[in-house]
């Protein structure tokens, strides 16, 4: 059998080379996986991957012989991984040498480069991919296991491995992309040409986000399998083409007869033009479409002649735990509670012990909540109870009215201030321990009664930010998480969408929507978890679903910045104004910073004042500070300096941190008010220790030049570099000073280039003067005049007087130029314009060599 299978082997190859006749490998090369590995060879001058196969009663030299012939028919296929040679070592062991993808897999490529590919660039990926594909087809070829670690990029390139015995291997290593009939029925469904097609519609959806499927589960739990094959499938990515998910959601029906052939999806692929995208509204109206469908299904199965004991083994044997969320699971309740009314055998209700509102996740397994009917009839009789339970227990015991009203207070300022971003978190943290001061109580004592109140489900999203803060505690972002994510789950809120009890509803409801939104922070700041911009977007949306007007303002903040999603200004605008339409302060001041510097709308002053105005009505302290701006620098009105610092203060003193600085800034130059350098001074420390830095650089300034406080170097130096690490370009150029001029740290010419770099990289003019002076005189680099020159034009087009000194200098010297007098006589005079000493001590220079010459030559 062997001898034959060789025989056939040599036939079909002209490829194939004994061990002794074939190139010695010089090194080990790479290991790529168990049976793997890359080298370079000199025969075809490439880096090849050397793939070894052991034949075995699974595996035998005949279905090798067999693979390679239909390779041997789509190799000319663009797509398919190049086969160069078959190594023979001995009788049941053969090297079989093909392309290397220097991208390594799907998965690879889409983590490392996700945020720098384009939507042409996914469509580009994804015609290839549907080409690879159809190349396999058209020979009557299946993939069999068609998943992001099986398809390759090279060069940017989708490739994929085409021998179709070896693809069988661990099939089941990845379920999220494995057609849900052959999931349902193993054993007898085969697997076919429409299974690759549903592996297809899962890896498209795989390119518009970016992201494995259903990331969050377990690829190996029995609970996911089950969810999959009965209908869940990943939710749509804002900003995707309508006729990419229209094709995409085609390929991965459960019903193999309703997904489309490789060819029709290899048409539909090439005519989609990235123009016609999912809009938001859109988006909301095929989740209420795709919740209402599984709303229905599960209902008219549950309901169909069921009795109360057949529905819960029939719901146990129907869906699993993944499954049981958001309406279903309301809408299940909702139905059980018909039919508990209705039966004799549950007359004692009532008498049930009231317990912890809190589930515990153990109690949603397959052998605990919907196996066990007494179980599920205490935890509805609890829920039930806690709603009477709250109103009472706040009503009559002083601590824990204390408790609520500090809570409450907690979501007002969450909202108006608008979550726990940079920029507005000092205000919230601020005003809450102001709270908790001007009621003389310890923040340590709150946590812990907290903790131990008997419904604390009630108040998950303000421990996780005591936790997050370190507020009565010690900063733990882990705890913050576990807390944010228990606040955000859907099962905490299962009785009550059916309560009459408003209390309850309220408190849960807003307690959800700050866990979804602090949740979402937690991904973009990798904070606590591994950054996930689409997760925290996600997150946001669900949030936006349930009523959230402050979700809504954060999915504009997502297009704002392009987190999540291809940045998009005009949609960003669109977001926030139907936020702030709905109340929302803080979508209101930015609606005002939108209109202020024509971010998605045409620049408007007046309209910027008016919303900036509308927003501190509502009590936004950032709003506060925009105003003061505005009447500051005459934006929507005219200037009047007292009115700045009126706004400047109601700002700082709500704990806003550009606010704080703002007014020491006035403080220190006498804007709206006398000049007091001890008030300057404690305005920037304030910031400054909130954050801001804006007010670390200026705190660095007061300690270096002894403003308000005694000089003291080390730390002027200390918190610019606070400053310049939290991305101040103009703390980075003063940072690169201190270790050029040896300040507060000793002097490093290496570490001062490095610093100015940074500055300058950022747009910071005085950062483009010193890093010119760097490359003119080789300061902690080699001389470059030519770069030093260039450095000097940026920070004298910039404004910069002592760059347009330097600037001139280089024309009237010819230093990275040709000689130019006219040029620097036009450079002096705009640096002398600015008030530089030296620029005016040079043009004087110029104008009287000038007159000497036109004296004596005349």
């Amino acid at each position: 059998m062997e001898l034959e299978s060789e025989k056939l082997t040599k036939q079909y190859l002209t490829r194939f080379h004994p061990y002794n006749n074939f190139e010695k490998f010089k090194t080990n090369g790479t290991r790529l996986s168990s049976n793997s590995r890359k080298v370079f060879l000199l025969k075809y001058n490439k880096t090849v991957v050397l793939r070894k196969f052991i034949f075995t009663q699974k595996y035998t030299s005949s279905d090798f012989t067999n693979d390679i012939k239909q390779y041997r028919k789509v190799e000319l296929c663009e797509s398919i991984l190049k086969f160069f040679a078959i190594v023979k070592q001995n009788v049941n062991e053969v090297i079989f040498i093909h392309e290397y993808a220097c991208d390594g897999t799907l998965r690879q490529y889409l983590k490392q480069n996700f945020n720098k590919i384009n939507w042409n660039d996914k469509l580009r990926l994804a015609k290839q991919l549907i080409s690879a594909v159809k190349c396999l087809h058209d020979i009557d070829l299946i993939h069999l296991n068609m998943n992001s670690e099986k398809v390759f990029v090279h060069k940017g390139d989708i490739k994929i491995y085409a021998l179709q015995h070896q693809n069988v291997f661990n099939k089941f290593k990845y379920i999220q992309y494995i057609d849900p009939q052959y999931l349902q029925n193993f054993e007898t469904y085969k697997l076919n040409k429409s299974s690759d097609v549903y592996s297809i519609g899962v890896l498209l959806w795989e390119i518009s986000s970016g992201n494995i499927p259903f990331k969050s589960e377990s690829a190996y739990s029995f609970n996911l399998l089950n969810a999959i094959i009965h209908g869940k499938r990943e939710d749509i990515v804002l900003g995707t083409p309508k006729e990419y998910i229209k094709i995409y959601t085609e390929c991965w029906q459960h019903d193999s007869n309703q997904r489309p052939t490789i060819q029709q999806v290899f048409n539909v692929i090439n005519n989609i033009k990235y123009n016609n995208i999912i809009n938001k509204e859109e988006i909301f109206e095929e989740c209420d479409k795709k919740i209402t469908n599984k709303g229905k299904i599960l209902s008219d199965k549950l309901l169909s002649d069921l009795n109360t004991t057949d529905l819960f083994k029939h719901y146990n044997n129907l869906y699993d735990k993944t499954a049981k969320e958001l309406e279903l699971i309301s809408l299940l309740i909702t139905s059980l509670k018909k039919y508990l009314n209705d039966d004799n055998s549950v007359n004692n209700q009532n008498n049930l012990n009231k317990e912890d509102i809190s589930i515990n996740q153990d109690d949603l397994n397959d052998d605990g909540l919907f196996n066990n009917q007494n179980k599920l009839l205490n935890l509805i009789s609890s829920l039930q109870s806690s709603l009477v339970d709250i109103n009472e227990q706040i009503e009559d015991n002083k601590e824990q009215k204390f408790l609520y009203n500090l809570n409450q207070f907690f979501i007002t300022q969450f909202n108006i201030q608008g979550g726990t971003l940079k920029d507005t978190i000092s205000s919230i943290v601020y005003c809450l321990k102001k709270y908790i001061d001007d009621n003389n109580k310890n923040p340590e004592e709150i946590l812990n009664e907290y903790y131990n109140y008997k419904y604390r489900s009630y108040f998950m999203s303000i421990i996780g930010f005591f936790h997050e803060y370190g507020i009565g505690t010690t900063i733990n972002y882990h705890k913050a998480y576990d807390m944010y994510k228990k606040a955000s789950e859907d099962y905490y809120y299962i009785v009550v969408d059916s309560s009459d009890n408003l209390l309850a509803k309220n408190l849960l409801k807003e307690n959800q929507f700050i866990g979804l939104i602090s949740l979402g922070l937690l991904y973009i700041d990798g904070r606590g978890v591994t950054v996930n911009q689409q997760e925290a977007l996600k997150l946001f949306l669900k949030s936006v679903s349930k009523g959230s007007s402050l979700g809504k303002f954060y999915v504009g903040y997502c297009y704002f910045h392009g987190l999540g999603v291809i940045k998009n200004v005009s949609y960003s605008f669109d977001w926030f104004l139907e936020s702030a339409l709905e109340g929302n302060a803080k979508a209101q001041n930015n609606v005002g910073y939108c209109y202020e510097f024509g971010e998605g709308i045409s620049k408007d002053n007046e309209k910027a004042l008016q919303w900036y105005i509308k927003s501190a009505e509502h009590g936004n302290y950032q709003a506060y500070n925009n105003i003061g701006y505005c009447y500051q620098n005459g934006i929507g009105t005219l200037i009047n300096k007292s009115l700045a610092f009126e706004w400047y203060m109601k700002s700082a003193e709500g704990g806003d941190s550009l606010g704080q600085n703002n007014l020491g800034y006035c403080y220190q130059y006498g804007i709206g008010t006398s000049v007091n350098k001890n008030k300057a001074f404690e305005w920037y420390s304030k910031s400054a220790e909130n954050g801001n830095n804006l007010g670390q650089n200026n705190l660095g300034y007061c300690y270096l030049h002894g403003t308000g406080t005694s000089i003291n170097e080390n730390k002027a130096f200390e918190w610019y570099l606070k400053s310049a690490e939290g991305g101040n370009y103009s703390a980075q150029n003063n940072v690169g000073g201190c270790y050029f001029n040896s300040i507060g740290v000793p002097a490093d010419e290496k570490k001062a280039f490095e610093w100015y770099f940074k500055s300058a990289e950022g747009g910071n003019t005085i950062g483009y003067n010193n890093l010119g002076c760097c490359y003119r005189d080789g300061i902690g680099t080699l001389i470059n005049e030519k770069l030093a020159f260039e450095c000097f034009t940026k920070s004298a087009i910039g404004g910069d007087s002592l760059g347009q000194n330097n600037l001139g200098h280089c024309y009237q010297y010819g230093i990275g130029t040709s000689i130019n007098e006219r040029e620097a006589c036009e450079w002096y005079s705009k640096s002398a314009e600015g008030g530089n000493i030296l620029g005016e001590e040079n043009l004087a220079y110029m104008r009287n060599i000038a007159f000497y010459s036109y004296w004596y030559w005349n």
